[in-house]
């Protein structure tokens, strides 16, 4: 079984703020696979809906613990399937990523994500797929705490729509192969035209 994770925060708050990256992302997944809701348990700590992909069912998580504490329903989805933490993408939003990009790791740092540090701490070491989703640094004088947790522009919101259908390729490439190949094909590619083109 293979495992999707999306971070973000939950409510009608954060919806569409860059630091729900990974919701929006998993929002288009659900969507083009007719994902199914299958799971809303206190343990779970998460929404969990179910796809199939090839013959395999896949889970589609959204931790509602907001995300300084992701780890925990992370941990706990782990735990309940018995899951191989290969096995379990996790996909957020991430400043040092250019808008337009992804990069993605089978291992590493949380690199100052809340979400990934609070995933490593829970299970217990650093070697876990991960997305990063490209929301770009904060602009002169926006404090990052602000910038995350702000909401999209109209024309950013265009870019994350863009990005988050590219990023839905790369996770059916992943599921269908190996991380290494999907890092090779789609790490380093841009839905946004590159200067002087």
């Amino acid at each position: 079984m293979k495992v999707i994770v999306g971070l973000g925060n939950p409510g009608p708050k954060y919806k569409a703020t860059r630091h729900n990256a990974g919701w929006m992302v998993l929002a288009k997944l659900a969507t083009r696979h007719n994902a199914k809701a299958k799971y809303l348990i206190n343990r779970h700590r998460s929404i969990i809906e179910t796809m199939t992909f090839n013959g395999e069912e896949v889970l589609i998580v959204y931790p509602l613990t907001f995300m300084n504490l992701s780890g925990i329903a992370v941990n706990a989805v782990r735990a309940a399937f018995s899951v191989e933490i290969k096995d379990i993408l996790v996909v957020c939003d991430d400043i040092h990523v250019q808008p337009g990009k992804l990069r993605i790791r089978p291992s590493g740092s949380a690199g100052g994500q809340n979400g990934l540090k609070s995933i490593q701490e829970h299970l217990g070491t650093q070697e876990y797929p991960r997305m990063r989703i490209g929301i770009g640094k904060p602009l002169a004088g926006t404090e990052q705490v602000d910038w995350v947790l702000g909401k999209l522009s109209p024309d950013e919101q265009i870019i994350m729509d863009a990005t988050a259908d590219m990023a839905c390729d790369a996770i059916e490439h992943w599921l269908a192969g190996d991380l290494t190949a999907t890092m090779a094909k789609f790490n380093g590619l841009s839905v946004l035209p590159e200067a002087g083109e």
